[in-house]
């Protein structure tokens, strides 16, 4: 994986980066404040050395054993003798060998020092354990071995001021380190997984086919009009679909097109739409037919009665001319899908929609079908058969390889083939911002702040811009 990459992973799996993490800490720390507090106190025992200095070798003799004798002592503490009169004299509610579990005892290396350590969630009876295990092991010691004076206390156990456990701070540190590290590895795991074609040369990657246009995403406030800056980029996208559109019907002479979709929602509806609307523009003669008989939406871009259109032509109701209906752009008509009925989708592979379509591209310049999505219906398959070309739509991040080379191959067999991809919802930045009109200062220079714009607009019949609403890019 190169640097992008790795932007790229971090970039799509933030959230996934950030909750679980977030989620472990918050858990961690619920379940530390829900842990009974352990308290820790310690008490020192020193063994003391009663060798005469003059005698040398008793003295040396008196140093092995005493290493001897404090490894004794630490097992000895640790006996039911010395636990059991600790539990009696201070009346625990528990047995010696329960309390064998909350005594430790241990001793420094290469000292004569035996610290003896009690735990209780009782900061002050943790404490007095560790306390009076020290003098019931000292008496016992005096007693049963009969060296008096050779152990003593050097400082006694205190109670606890904090516990010892649970150490949140600790808990919280490993808790995020762990959740982390399998945050990271399940990213991975999922991007391993994820066939998703994120960018324009996955999809030409998983399609094989030349990239004839980028669809960039805009993001609309709710009734924000044509007019508006997003959709002027949005038409900049469209001018270059039919740029590339051109250079290749003047190798092909193509006079009709199919726009399709392997999934419904990709924009294959607002890209014919906006695709039509750019070529009629540039001056050519367009008819946009919503071959989508089952849900219809091209009526309601162009704001056309759809009474009769394509169902009424198929069916012998409707002349081919009766049918078509004058949008308000000039160069371009519509002939729409007309009212759904069932079993209509059988018609497209009848002679009636192939003299259609011989009638239409008489007519026109160039004819632009719209489709259902091929997933769903056999409808874009059987159209495809009909027409000079066709051009695959993908939406950026949502439309996975499977399902592009799955489009390209039901869709290789047909007529023209398909001449190219358009990827639609591209994320990313750019500068869409329409040019501001300068004006003239009243000395004849040019003035420094752009002209206000008028507060409305009214839609003018060949204004260059996109086709679309925030309602209507679901399609």
């Amino acid at each position: 994986m190169e640097f992008r990459d790795y932007v790229g992973f971090l970039s799509r799996r933030w959230l996934l980066l950030l909750l679980i993490p977030a989620t472990a800490l918050i858990v961690t720390y619920l379940w530390s404040r829900q842990l009974t507090p352990i308290y820790e106190s310690t008490a020192t025992v020193l063994l003391v050395n009663q060798v005469q200095p003059d005698a040398v070798t008793s003295q040396v003799n008196d140093l092995l054993i005493d290493e001897r004798l404090i490894q004794t002592y630490v097992e000895l503490i640790e006996r039911r003798p010395v636990l059991a009169a600790v539990v009696q004299e201070l009346s625990l509610p528990m047995t010696a060998e329960e309390l064998a579990e909350q005594i430790s005892v241990a001793n420094d290396v290469q000292t004569q020092i035996i610290r003896i350590t009690a735990h209780d969630s009782n900061a002050s009876l943790a404490a007095d354990m560790a306390n009076t295990t020290t003098a019931v092991f000292i008496e016992q010691t005096e007693t049963d071995i009969g060296r008096p004076g050779t152990v003593r206390v050097a400082e006694p156990a205190v109670a606890a001021r904090t516990p010892v456990e649970p150490n949140l701070p600790l808990n919280l540190i490993l808790a995020g380190f762990v959740s982390l590290i399998v945050s990271i590895g399940l990213g991975l795991v999922l991007n391993y997984l994820d066939s998703t074609a994120r960018s324009p040369e996955d999809v030409q990657a998983a399609s094989g086919l030349p990239l004839l246009g980028m669809v960039y995403r805009v993001r609309l406030r709710p009734r924000q009009g044509m007019e508006d800056f997003g959709l002027w980029a949005l038409a900049e996208d469209y001018r270059g679909l039919r740029a590339k559109l051109d250079s290749a019907r003047q190798h092909s002479g193509l006079k009709s097109l199919l726009i399709v979709s392997e999934n419904a929602g990709e924009g294959r509806s607002i890209t014919a739409a906006n695709l039509a609307l750019s070529l009629a523009q540039a001056g050519e003669n367009v008819v946009l037919v919503d071959a989508d008989l089952r849900r219809p939406h091209l009526h309601e871009l162009f704001q056309v009665p759809n009474a009769a259109g394509l169902a009424a032509v198929l069916n012998g109701l409707t002349g081919f001319t009766e049918a078509l209906e004058t949008t308000r752009f000039e160069n371009l008509m519509l002939l729409p899908a007309g009212t759904p009925q069932p079993n209509q989708a059988e018609k497209l592979s009848s002679r009636m929609m192939a003299e259609l379509i011989e009638h239409l591209t008489g007519s026109g310049d160039i004819i632009i079908f719209d489709s259902p999505p091929m997933s769903a219906f056999a409808d874009a398959s059987i159209l495809a058969a009909k027409v000079d070309a066709s051009i695959l739509v993908v939406e950026s991040r949502r439309t996975r390889a499977s399902e592009i080379r799955q489009s390209v191959e039901r869709l290789s067999g047909a007529k023209g083939g398909i001449i190219g991809v358009v990827v639609n919802k591209v994320r990313g930045r750019r500068d869409g911002r329409p040019y501001q009109h300068w004006r003239q200062s009243s000395r004849g220079t040019d003035a420094q702040t752009p002209a206000r714009a008028p507060a409305t607009r009214r839609f003018r019949r060949n204004e260059s811009r996109a086709v679309g609403s925030p309602q209507e890019e679901k399609l």
